[in-house]
């Protein structure tokens, strides 16, 4: 009889463990989904479009082989004749020369200016997201709830079928203190609206994810909380059998 309260400890003990491990792996899965996002949205900006970038190429080229061949052409004509076409086919070449680099410097300094606009906003995390990942871990919660809930249920038909023993020999009045202490199980009472809002207030990965910590470990101490006090309370039953059979 002792053995087998025991044994609901034991196991009440372990199945804490389980629990709590689930609210640690959820809490995992939930970071590596942020990772995941934050790639996602470094692939999305990692480039400017390929059509601005194309054109802007495309005519920084012209301008600059124009200004070659006009470069080239006066400069043969100014020491062969000295003509004033030929001088200004090389003063020309000259600034159209001057002009595109220029204008390339100022197209590359422009898309790297754009590029860390956009990278800097991504690193935000749209509400969208952080809605869904809240909405997934308040549901993970309310699964263990209600496993601690089936477990406890689990423990209390046991532990009713011990006290009833007919081999218990023991008054009404003590058995009924007995019942007492398994008739109502501990239940897990998760704030839920607080750790949604805390997560939702969240709007960086960072933030994001000290606000998953922050929940997981409420959530745990919750779960401490809940088993310490059942395993009291079967402990009590143990102690007041072991004292009557003693």
């Amino acid at each position: 009889m002792i053995d087998r309260i025991n044994d609901r400890i034991s196991s009440t003990e372990i199945f804490a463990s389980r629990l709590k491990g689930m609210v640690n792996d959820a809490v995992i899965k939930f970071e590596t989904s942020i990772t995941s996002k934050i790639e996602e949205n470094a692939v999305a900006v990692a480039a400017p479009p390929a059509t601005t970038a194309g054109a802007c190429t495309r005519g920084s080229k012209m301008c600059k082989y124009a200004s070659l061949a006009a470069l080239t052409l006066g400069g043969i004509g100014w020491l062969g004749s000295a003509a004033l076409w030929s001088k200004m086919l090389t003063v020309g070449g000259f600034a159209g020369l001057a002009y595109s680099l220029l204008n390339a410097k100022s197209a590359k300094s422009q898309n790297q200016s754009q590029y860390q606009t956009r990278q800097s906003t991504e690193t935000y995390l749209s509400p969208g997201f952080i809605v869904a990942r809240s909405s997934v871990l308040i549901e993970e919660l309310k699964k263990i709830a209600n496993l601690w809930l089936e477990f406890a249920e689990s423990n209390k038909s046991i532990l009713v079928q011990i006290i009833n023993d007919e081999s218990l020999i023991i008054s009404s009045h003590e058995r009924f203190k007995l019942e007492s202490f398994i008739r109502v199980p501990k239940t897990l009472s998760f704030p839920l609206i607080e750790y949604r809002n805390i997560i939702e207030d969240a709007s960086t990965p960072d933030k994001l994810k000290k606000a998953f910590k922050e929940v997981a470990e409420s959530a745990i101490a919750e779960i401490d909380r809940v088993v310490n006090s059942q395993v009291s309370a079967y402990k009590e039953i143990n102690g007041m059998i072991s004292a009557t059979l003693s």
